[in-house]
């Protein structure tokens, strides 16, 4: 996509859409209460608010504390009973299988993404998910990081290929565990977040995205309109900095 030094003063602020098939029905799940009426973040959800540096050193480096204790209880290895390798039976728990003939051990862990807000005169850019989990949904604009990508560089990555916009992260807002879907059996994620500023590209709806709005603090979606249970704490985390 042709990029400029535009920023999203100098495009559409309004609605953004690209022509693409009605969300499914049947994949709403309960009604959550109104975004306003929302009480602050909430352990476990948000994982950790502290400066980026130390909270990426103890996510990437595996260490224990404040962060291990929270990915052990939300493992991706529920439904793992024969070893990949040899195909004998395994042993262990959601966060440590082993096998016993061969030697293979596996590790569960929570799949990282890279989210940002990007904030312009006020007012905030969601995109609304044109597939599953959530069709139809408003997201934060973000996804999953590549096997050994830098999450800033995921961010902007994912930023690029969502929405055609050039972004800059700015200030870490946090982490937020989820997990990819409605149910307890779906993978489990950790969200990081940042702000961020447009410094070029032309927004446009791409990728996994059917339409783009930027929204103002008090016109924010309800909360049974966004996707995942991390978006609406999210939004209420920078809502709340904003009132």
């Amino acid at each position: 996509m042709r990029c400029s030094s535009a920023s999203p003063a100098g495009t559409n602020l309004g609605l953004m859409r690209r022509e693409s098939p009605p969300p499914r029905a049947g994949l709403r799940g309960p009604a959550r209460a109104s975004l306003h009426a929302l009480p602050g973040p909430r352990a476990p959800a948000l994982l950790l608010r502290r400066s980026a540096p130390v909270v990426l050193a103890s996510v990437l480096l595996g260490r224990k504390g404040d962060v291990g204790v929270h990915l052990h209880q939300m493992g991706e290895l529920e439904g793992w009973t024969f070893c990949p390798r040899c195909r004998s039976e395994l042993a262990g728990d959601s966060a440590r299988l082993a096998c016993s003939a061969c030697g293979f051990i596996a590790y569960g862990s929570s799949k990282p993404t890279a989210g940002a807000l990007c904030v312009d005169a006020g007012r905030v850019l969601l995109a609304r998910r044109a597939v599953a989990p959530f069709q139809g949904f408003w997201d934060i604009p973000g996804g999953f990081l590549d096997e050994g990508e830098d999450p800033l560089d995921g961010l902007r990555r994912e930023l690029r290929e969502e929405t055609g916009l050039e972004v800059e992260p700015e200030r870490f807002l946090g982490i937020w565990m989820d997990r990819y879907g409605g149910d307890s059996t779906a993978e489990a994620t950790l969200n990081l977040y940042w702000t961020a500023r447009v410094v070029g590209g032309e927004a446009a709806p791409a990728d996994d995205v059917s339409e783009l709005h930027w929204f103002d603090p008090d016109e924010l979606p309800a909360a049974d309109e966004l996707a995942f249970e991390n978006v609406p704490l999210v939004l209420a985390a920078w809502r709340d900095e904003h009132a």
